[in-house]
């Protein structure tokens, strides 16, 4: 364990339409003593940014996005994820700080000219938790497409392709980050993704 907690800190990540919801609420499903829980979270700031990236006339990124889900993980942390580790439970998240990393690169690095894990580990330093384990759902672009209608607007499918090709260098570099062929039946996906926690003692 990273964190020092009893419980332990699973995340599940991948590009809008690899099935990160779909396998993660089926680990909770499979594991005891565990919690499901998702970034957009489902508290104040949560709802305001699921709000904001389902209008179709919010603003179109900016530094704004970026502080707005940095809000967010700061009460997850606090009010949901630590006390659930702390209690000995199993969290698992359903895309956690990678997202922000991937998914808000352009806006951070075009407006301000500095690598957004800089950025975002200054922003962050004092109270942001590790993962005990990250697991990367990944599947090609097209494949995410045929599996859901992309509405918002981080699902435009060149913008994906790119955040697929950011998920892809942190992999290289995260050793707490594991790969996941989305590409098979969820069942699959799902064992895949077992026998890994297993392997890594998570599970």
């Amino acid at each position: 364990m990273n964190n020092g907690y009893p419980g332990n800190f699973i995340v599940v990540e991948g590009i809008d339409g690899s099935g990160t919801t779909t396998l993660s609420s089926r680990l909770e499903e499979r594991i005891e003593n565990s919690v499901w829980t998702n970034e957009p979270s489902n508290g104040y700031y949560g709802k305001m940014l699921r709000d904001s990236l389902s209008d179709e006339d919010s603003p179109n990124g900016g530094l704004s996005d970026f502080f707005m889900f940095l809000a967010d993980r700061d009460h997850h942390l606090r009010e949901f994820i630590v006390p659930k580790l702390e209690e000995g439970k199993t969290v698992i998240c359903d895309r956690f700080h990678a997202s922000t990393l991937t998914y808000q690169k352009d806006n951070v690095e075009n407006r301000l000219g500095v690598p957004i894990e800089h950025f975002a580990d200054k922003c962050t330093h004092y109270w942001m938790e590790e993962p005990d384990i990250q697991l990367l759902v990944d599947v090609d672009v097209d494949i995410a497409k045929e599996r859901r209608e992309l509405e918002t607007k981080y699902e435009k499918e060149e913008f994906l392709m790119q955040v697929r090709r950011d998920y892809l260098d942190l992999l290289s570099r995260k050793d707490n980050m594991y790969m996941i062929d989305g590409t098979t039946p969820i069942e699959e996906v799902v064992d895949q993704a077992e026998l890994l926690l297993s392997n890594e003692g998570i599970i």
